[in-house]
Order: C-alpha cells, then structure tokens, then sequence
C-alpha cells in the first residue's frame, strides 16, 4: 500500500483574497502540521478552522528581515496556505487558510536540534469575523444564498471559490449596516434558513441550504467503522 505524501504551498506574492493565487511549494521544508476543522456537536455552527504549520529554517528563508532569502519581503501575516495531501494518486485538500504569525522555535530531529519556523494559521470563517459590513442602504429582501454571495462580494471574495446553494428561505432586508461583522451576518441567516457555512478543505466558501443534508451523497454513508476483524 503506497503511503501519502503532502504537499505545502504559500501564495507569497499574491494578495490574501486572490482569484488565482501564484503558489510557491515549500514542501521539502515542511517538518509536521496539524489541522482542526469542523464542529464539536452536530447542531453547532462550523467552527473557524485553523492549522500549525513547522517548517526547517536552517537557510533562514522564513526570517521576514532576510533580504536575501527567497521570500523575502513577503514573510507576513495574512498570506494564504494550502495544505494537500496525494494518495494511491488522489489528491486531497486537507486545508486552506491565511497565516497568522510566524513563530521562531528550534525543534529536535535525529537526535539535533534544528531552526524552524512555526506558523499559525486560520481560515476565511476566522476572517470574516474581522471584515466589517458599512452599507447605508443595505441588502434587500432576497434568498439566503444570494445574501450569502452578497456578503462575500462586500469583502472581496473571488467568485470563483464559491459553491453556494440557492436557500429555500428569503431573508428580510437589513436596513442600513453599520460596522457590522459579516461573519454575525452570516451566522444570522444560517439561523434563519437552519443552514451551514463552512469552509472547505480547498478554501472555497460553501453554503448548503436546510435540505442539502437530505440528498446526494449525505443521504448514504461515507464511511463504516468497525473492529477490522
């Protein structure tokens, strides 16, 4: 059986909210990660996903005042990283967020201690609750996945990582926004249509209106857990 191989990438020179992100692999750099995303209890909102990340910094590329390591100058906070994994051919996306500090620590390796560079990193959900919606007119009466769209269009996120179901529920005009957070805004029309906003492995922001989970492929079991005997 083949084993999995990951792969980390970091859009150094691209803007946060790119529509098409150039990728730098740092995969040869990568120590270990870990990843959290999802909710605790099935009738809870999605959690924020968020990801550490430890990468070798023996070469000192990772140190933002480095003028001359191969990032430089763009080891700063808020550049997006995907995590992927590839097995028996298949590649999976484990996770995609925005770094949120780079942390200076030494970590032990074949006995050695070694420099590295730990990053913290959350994902769109996390930034969301940062962006803040100022609208004098606000939205009108429509579909709660237009809203949704809406809402993603006011803080500037691509078009094209979106996959956002119509909604089976109008959600009634807001009237004038005033610094309001648009992740509140979003939680409030996920109440309103008993709905889910998540972000995927991949990045992309979904939204699955109240009936999604009644269809395909949530209608058939993903997976059976036994004792393997």
């Amino acid at each position: 059986m083949a084993d999995a191989t990951f792969t980390c990438r970091i859009a150094f020179a691209s803007d946060a909210y790119a529509a098409s992100p150039s990728w730098n692999d740092v995969s040869s750099d990568l120590v270990a990660f870990s990843t959290r995303r999802g909710r605790q209890h099935q009738l809870d909102r999605i959690e924020a996903g968020t990801a550490t990340i430890l990468l070798r910094n023996a070469h000192g590329n990772y140190w933002p005042e480095n003028t001359g390591g191969s990032y430089y100058p763009n080891i700063r906070n808020g550049k997006r990283l995907n995590l992927r994994a590839t097995y028996n051919a298949v590649t999976y996306d484990l996770y995609t967020g925005f770094i949120a500090s780079w942390t200076p620590v030494w970590f032990s390796q074949s006995g050695q201690l070694h420099p590295g560079m730990e990053l913290h990193c959350v994902d769109l959900q996390r930034n969301l609750s940062r962006a803040m919606l100022n609208d004098g007119t606000g939205y009108s009466q429509e579909a709660s996945g237009t809203r949704v769209g809406n809402v993603l269009d006011d803080i500037g996120w691509p078009a094209g990582a979106r996959d956002i179901d119509t909604g089976k529920e109008n959600i009634i005009a807001s009237g004038a926004l005033s610094n309001v957070s648009a992740m509140d805004h979003l939680f409030k029309v996920q109440e309103s249509e008993l709905s889910i906003f998540l972000i995927r492995g991949d990045g992309y922001a979904v939204y699955q209106e109240r009936g999604a989970r009644n269809v395909s492929p949530y209608d058939t079991s993903q997976a059976t857990f036994g004792t393997g005997e």
